[in-house]
């Protein structure tokens, strides 16, 4: 079915895509995109990371350099519609685009006017048009909270590597100034009507993928601290919803732009919401300053499946960051120092 919200902003959010195995259908996500991009007027694409996969003809994970090939044909090759690639795409990273050597630096080093990658950690704040109200876009790196230092070498010491190139070492203190950096992100957006937090690894969705994270938890916490209107994820290869932390918060997991898999109950199966698996597909997220923020879940042939919303949120009182290992403007923490 067609979509008749009439939202202020319009964004697309798609995750898990980059895969030549699969460009078939990733095409057929990316045309869907193009129609609502067109129709909606939309502001940007959410990109939640695995960017690029090992697949088809490219036998290796991520990316070889900032001029790769699969910068054009995985991205601007594919998601090439007339409304589509005039769009910016906000990105994040996810665990393929750590596996390969150097992957992870490369994109952030890659230059195109509609690939906005400013930093490891980064916020968005956009105004909603109403009553001089804000929603702010907070992204975050998921890999290390995931994986911890050890990175699962057995799959692939190769995230590791990368790691400990970027000085993400446990003397560093890499992941609590992480942490502190999302805490206090947080405390600065707490006056805003909507707060979305964007990583690749989820938090709920989905039960196997959250029992293996070693520091996830702490992030789900932060998310509940703050009361998040909603925390957006891919990383398993469905498309899912779920209201959590005493329904203030939804999880939002949007994982099928290039993949798909079967289905994965959260870690509560008692929570509202709904999964969708073995489906490509995409979210649009509109948002009013009147009304919040509608999540849509939308299939490759562009069916809307199912819906979620969220409302404006009031600032959590009496509440503070814990600015104990907040890191300061240069920390490789958090922050990345691209190539000239």
């Amino acid at each position: 079915m067609a979509s008749t919200l009439p939202p202020s902003l319009s964004f697309l959010v798609v995750g898990d895509w980059g895969n030549e195995a699969d460009v078939t259908d990733m095409r057929g996500v990316a045309r869907a995109m193009n129609e609502w991009a067109s129709e909606h007027k939309s502001n940007a694409v959410i990109s939640l990371g695995d960017n690029f996969y090992k697949g088809g003809s490219y036998d290796y994970e991520g990316v070889l350099s900032k001029d790769d090939k699969k910068f054009t044909s995985l991205w601007s090759d594919v998601f090439n519609g007339p409304a589509l690639r005039a769009l910016p795409w906000w990105i994040t990273m996810g665990n393929h685009d750590w596996y390969g050597q150097g992957s992870s630096g490369h994109q952030l080093d890659f230059k195109h006017e509609n690939w906005h990658f400013p930093d490891l950690f980064y916020s968005k704040r956009v105004p909603l048009g109403f009553s001089d109200m804000y929603a702010s876009f907070i992204f975050i790196e998921t890999d290390l909270l995931q994986y911890g230092y050890g990175a699962l070498a057995k799959n692939d010491s190769q995230m590791a590597g990368n790691f400990e190139t970027f000085g993400w070492v446990e003397a560093a203190q890499t992941v609590e100034k992480q942490l502190a950096w999302l805490d206090k992100a947080l405390e600065t957006a707490n006056q805003d009507a909507l707060v979305f937090v964007v990583g690749h690894h989820g938090g709920f969705a989905c039960s196997f993928d959250v029992v293996q994270a070693v520091y996830m938890d702490r992030v789900v916490a932060l998310i509940n601290k703050w009361n998040v209107s909603s925390y957006i994820h891919g990383h398993h290869h469905t498309m899912a919803y779920y209201y959590t932390n005493n329904g203030a918060t939804l999880h939002v997991q949007a994982g099928s732009g290039g993949n798909v898999d079967a289905a994965c109950a959260p870690i509560d199966t008692t929570a509202k919401g709904e999964e969708l698996p073995n489906t490509y597909g995409f979210v649009h997220l509109s948002i009013s300053g009147r009304d919040g923020a509608v999540f849509e879940f939308v299939t490759e042939i562009g069916e809307v499946v199912f819906e979620a919303k969220v409302g404006l949120r009031a600032p959590v009182e009496g509440v503070f960051a814990d600015t104990t290992h907040l890191p300061d403007a240069e920390d490789p923490a958090v922050h990345y120092k691209k190539s000239a």
